[in-house]
């Protein structure tokens, strides 16, 4: 029953709805977890908010990974799980979303036909319409490489406050193409977001309580987004987001050992933050572990000298 409450003048009673509800389960990467949040965001301006528990839900998604095992056999299981939940509710929606949707697309509705929607892990801004078209009645599929900028087309995030810690995908795709690797597929090409888009998403996290971001990408270190005087490599983007006051910290999970990290530590070496590239050293010992081992040449680990500055010269090579 909708609830029912009065104007200020307490002469009308208007009928209010009760907001609808959205389980997400999430599989696999951080990346995953950044998705998610913002495909909620994205039917919370529809009307949905998130529950914990699918019983409660009025539409469920998985938002899925295709990098393990069995990935997509683990999806299916999962789905039929939901067959007795989705008979005891009819107007039940359920959707999968991630890697899994990109590469199964429109075998999961026929293996699963309980499933009324299905979103590639560029697409899931169109997520509103999607939705709509579902609650008619509609199956709808959308894994296209879209041309549009998907984070262009998301609306703004909340301004509610939230906890401490938050992910920013600055990068997303992978032009490798490994053998051993299906992100290319999943995720499309290598594209890096535009510096002032990420500003502006960086201080509206901080604006909300946020202290620590993690930055995210397939191939974080290859980020060479549009910013102030042409491209713009993962130093510079570093350095403009720590000017921002009240972010406290970064966590940016470099890719591998064989990629070049001089950029970063010439930027150290302007800035003279000694603090910054001892936290740099330390996290880059165990890729020089590798290298010993692999023979893999690193080029770029920070070397201070014995004042503690940090000097862009002091590089070793290993090979």
């Amino acid at each position: 029953m909708p609830r029912r409450c009065c104007d200020p003048s307490g002469e009308k009673v208007v009928p209010m709805s009760a907001p609808k509800k959205l389980f997400i389960k999430t599989y696999g990467c951080q990346m995953n977890v950044y998705d998610s949040e913002r495909m909620a965001e994205a039917l919370g301006g529809e009307g949905y908010v998130e529950t914990k528990s699918p019983d409660d839900a009025d539409m469920i998604l998985l938002n899925t990974c295709h990098i393990r095992e069995k990935a997509a056999e683990k999806v299916y299981s999962e789905l039929g799980r939901f067959k007795g939940l989705k008979a005891d509710k009819p107007d039940l929606k359920i959707g999968v979303a991630g890697c899994v949707a990109q590469a199964e697309g429109e075998e999961i509705m026929r293996r699963q036909p309980l499933v009324d929607l299905v979103v590639g892990p560029q697409s899931y801004h169109r997520l509103p319409e999607m939705e709509a078209k579902a609650r008619t009645g509609e199956k709808v599929l959308d894994t296209d490489f879209p041309e549009e900028d998907k984070f262009e087309k998301l609306k703004n995030r909340p301004k509610a406050k939230r906890g401490p810690t938050a992910f920013l995908t600055v990068q997303e795709g992978c032009d490798k193409f490994c053998a051993f690797c299906v992100v290319p597929y999943t995720r499309g090409a290598e594209v890096s977001r535009p510096v002032a888009r990420i500003l502006s998403e960086a201080e509206a996290l901080v604006a909300r309580g946020v202290k620590e971001i993690t930055l995210l990408g397939q191939n974080v270190n290859a980020y060479h987004g549009a910013g102030e005087g042409g491209e713009w490599s993962l130093a510079q983007l570093i350095w403009a987001l720590n000017d921002i006051d009240g972010l406290e910290q970064m966590i940016v999970e470099l890719d591998a050992a064989l990629l070049v990290l001089s950029p970063l530590v010439s930027q150290l070496g302007k800035h003279h933050d000694a603090h910054v590239a001892k936290d740099v050293r330390g996290a880059l010992e165990p890729l020089t572990e590798l290298a010993e081992r692999t023979g893999v040449a690193i080029v770029g680990i920070i070397h201070p000298n014995k004042s503690g500055s940090t000097d862009p010269h002091s590089l070793i090579s290993m090979s």
